[in-house]
């Protein structure tokens, strides 16, 4: 283990302890003036093996406002690393958000231990500057420990903090220290789906639609944002599991009519 490396966990150490023994203070200081697209942007979730053009991808996400790519931590031993660090170095230069994907296990994973992922990658993957927790259990009691995942990845770097709520009653509850809240996740748009304005600069819908057709009458919904401020809409679910890998068959009627250049 290296001496930077030591020296972070010695860190990380000493904020548990303070936190432990005393009240945090919502980490204000963060905010991030710039963040939030005036409309709706383009959230992509993939898994790094997908089959992509990420040439393409860079080029038409360049369009957008504050775009993220959200690359899955559990999906990166078996690729080649030097493609992938090229890629995310190009999507680096073009101001876009990359965040990490790590599971949180409803709250049943250690901080340290999760401290400790985020390190490892934060060496692997320097460009990744942002965090997106998933399988955050929506809970009053978890607050405290969600808040000490947002002050630690924070104090680690990275700049931008995104915690997955699939269709939570409480997302409210995370407003003070996270960046973007995915608060939607399920087949079909409708009016129905439009967050609450307290919560609408930070939301994320991700969208199963199986044609172009079914999102047209929604654009202007999605153009002023009322969807949310990031949406993934995808028209392939992997089988038996609920994970966007690919981008829909309409990817570029959905850039065309979301992003401006």
């Amino acid at each position: 283990m290296n001496l930077h490396t030591t020296g972070l966990l010695i860190l990380i150490a000493l904020i548990i302890a303070i936190m432990s023994s005393c009240q945090i203070e919502p980490y204000s200081r963060y905010t991030l003036k710039n963040s939030y697209p005036s409309n709706t942007s383009l959230i992509v979730p993939l898994s790094p093996d997908a089959y992509i053009s990420w040439d393409s991808l860079l080029t038409d996400l360049s369009k957008c406002q504050k775009p993220i790519i959200v690359i899955d931590a559990n999906r990166l031993s078996d690729i080649d690393m030097t493609h992938l660090k090229e890629h995310l170095k190009k999507a680096s230069k073009l101001k876009i958000h990359i965040a990490l994907k790590i599971s949180t296990n409803y709250g049943q994973r250690t901080i340290e231990d999760i401290a400790r992922k985020l390190l490892y990658f934060q060496d692997l993957l320097p460009e990744v500057n942002a965090v997106y927790f998933d399988e955050v259990l929506d809970n009053p009691d978890m607050i405290d420990y969600y808040s000490n995942l947002s002050v630690i990845a924070r104090e680690l770097g990275f700049d931008f903090v995104i915690m997955n709520l699939i269709n939570s009653n409480n997302p409210e509850l995370f407003l003070e220290f996270a960046d973007a809240l995915v608060v939607y996740e399920n087949q079909g748009i409708s009016e129905h789906i439009i967050p609450s304005k307290e919560i609408r600069t930070k939301s994320i819908a991700i969208v199963y639609a199986q044609s172009w057709q079914e999102i047209i009458p929604f654009i202007n919904y999605l153009r002023k944002g009322l969807l949310g401020k990031w949406v993934f809409i995808t028209d392939r679910i992997n089988a038996g599991t609920h994970t966007p890998s690919n981008l829909p068959s309409f990817w570029k009627e959905l850039v065309n009519n979301l992003c401006r250049t």
